[in-house]
């Protein structure tokens, strides 16, 4: 199946808090043709929006996917995530990843009408599998995972103008999984839904006492990186 490669980067500026907010609504479109039916279709589209725009550090959030493309119940899409610096100073950084369905009324592409779907099956993997790199799931991990969010185990130096400080990718690629249906039958008809997942990432200024106020994790550094600790009671 042929699809094209869009390459997205938007830049939040901040000066000691930033929060980007990136909603990625990916297509998710299959169409099946039962006996004695009419075509039906998953689908979706793609947008990019800042929550937040301050003067100061320069982060971004950076992808290649193609969000034109058509997908297939059991299917694997290359996604590529990662964050870039290109503000000249150091940060810290966490993210974490929503994954939320919504009802399209029948109309491919529509997104006025954000009506939360939850669908009631279970499902083996999950409908939407999010396969990470080994920079999340390596033996060697370069994030550690803090309830919902993961923090970068380096301090995020800052490059400037055209030579940013990128992180390398923490997303490889999506799968839709394979047991999802346009049947109700058998299952959630996922017919005329969207799934939209939002990359949530912050940063702070490299000191300990924002984080410790703000995110309520610790961290210290060693040789080779940060060491992050939860400050939660829970």
């Amino acid at each position: 199946m042929y699809y094209r490669l869009k390459r997205y980067k938007k830049k939040c500026n901040k000066i000691f808090k930033f929060m980007l907010c990136l909603p990625l609504l990916i297509i998710m479109a299959a169409v099946f043709q039962l006996p004695g039916s009419t075509n039906t279709f998953y689908t979706s589209s793609s947008n990019i929006r800042n929550m937040l725009i301050t003067k100061g550090s320069e982060i971004f959030i950076q992808e290649y996917f193609s969000p034109d493309d058509l997908w297939l119940a059991g299917e694997t899409k290359k996604k590529e995530v990662w964050f870039g610096n290109q503000s000249g100073q150091e940060q810290v950084i966490r993210f974490k990843v929503m994954i939320e369905w919504f009802s399209n009324n029948g109309t491919p592409g529509d997104l006025s009408d954000d009506t939360k779907w939850i669908y009631t099956g279970k499902y083996d993997p999950e409908p939407v599998v999010i396969n990470w790199t080994g920079e999340i799931t390596g033996e060697t991990p370069e994030w550690t995972k803090i309830g919902d969010y993961y923090y970068y185990n380096q301090v995020f130096n800052g490059g400037s103008g055209a030579n940013p400080t990128e992180t390398p990718p923490i997303i490889d690629s999506v799968t839709f999984s394979p047991a999802l249906s346009n049947s109700a039958y058998i299952g959630d008809d996922f017919s005329d839904k969207s799934c939209r997942i939002t990359i949530i990432m912050e940063s702070l200024a490299v000191v300990a006492a924002y984080t410790e106020e703000k995110w309520k994790a610790a961290f210290a550094q060693d040789g080779t990186g940060l060491i992050w600790s939860s400050l939660d009671p829970q």
